[in-house]
């Protein structure tokens, strides 16, 4: 098999210099890939048969339904180069039909994905790569910024109430005690409490306090804290009333140590 997909590279690559035109099908082949990967780890054989449908080029739709069916990465292989030697693609097309071949069997072999993405990326000319890279890093950016915008909507419209009144007087005890602090003591206070129990604190406290918190938090800390309280909209009043009762606790032992100047 190894021979079969060396040759094929050998001559894309041969073709691809020769061609300066087209190139934006390369950046499309990676992509096209990277999103066939994910619809194969997320929803199985079946998610990636309906994705043939919608697949181009017909050289790729056909390595789709061989992985779809379960052909093993040596039959795909041989019957994907057999179809590239007849057909003899051209240009940046052939380059394209090596990538959609290796990284087909790539995705049959369950490959890290990171590892096929640089295979595939080194592929494309050097200048043509570093725009990729950069084009998918500013992506990658505004992905994370929306993602951080959509959790701090969520979180800011959640005002948990609580059946039972002793977890409902363990939150507002926490509250009163969180208000008296400065902030530096708060800072001081979240090294020591767990990131589970301090998000489960944020997801319970009234906005004012939630507020108090989280600038408290360095930038980073904060955008994990606030997803994880997101979470806790699914926990029991049991779990929650114990990590709340767990930072009451670290309060008082901080205290004690006088560590805190009220």
């Amino acid at each position: 098999m190894k021979k079969w997909l060396d040759d094929v590279r050998r001559d894309a690559i041969c073709k691809l210099r020769k061609d300066k035109f087209g190139r934006k099908k390369l950046k499309d082949a990676v992509d096209g890939i990277m999103e066939l990967y994910d619809i194969r780890q997320a929803g199985g054989l079946i998610a990636l048969e309906d994705a043939a449908g919608e697949a181009e080029p017909d050289f790729l739709k056909h390595l789709i339904l061989l992985t779809a069916h379960e052909v093993s990465p040596q039959l795909t292989a041989e019957i994907a180069t057999n179809e590239y030697w007849t057909n003899e693609p051209g240009g940046v097309d052939a380059m394209v039909d090596y990538m959609c071949l290796r990284g087909m069997v790539g995705i049959q072999k369950w490959e890290s994905k990171e590892m096929l993405r640089n295979v595939l990326l080194s592929l494309m000319p050097a200048k043509q790569r570093k725009e990729y890279e950069k084009l998918t890093c500013k992506r990658k950016k505004k992905q994370e910024r929306l993602h951080k915008k959509e959790i701090r909507k969520r979180l800011s419209a959640m005002c948990p109430t609580f059946k039972h009144k002793e977890v409902s007087e363990a939150v507002q005890l926490l509250a009163i005690k969180m208000n008296e602090l400065p902030d530096l003591c708060v800072q001081r206070l979240v090294r020591e409490v767990d990131c589970h129990d301090l998000a489960g604190c944020v997801y319970a406290f009234d906005q004012g306090t939630r507020t108090k918190v989280l600038e408290n938090l360095s930038t980073r800390y904060r955008n994990v804290v606030e997803e994880e309280a997101v979470k806790w909209l699914f926990s029991d009043e049991e779990t929650l009333a114990a990590s709340v009762n767990k930072v009451i606790d670290i309060i008082g032992i901080l205290k004690k140590r006088g560590e805190f100047v009220l």
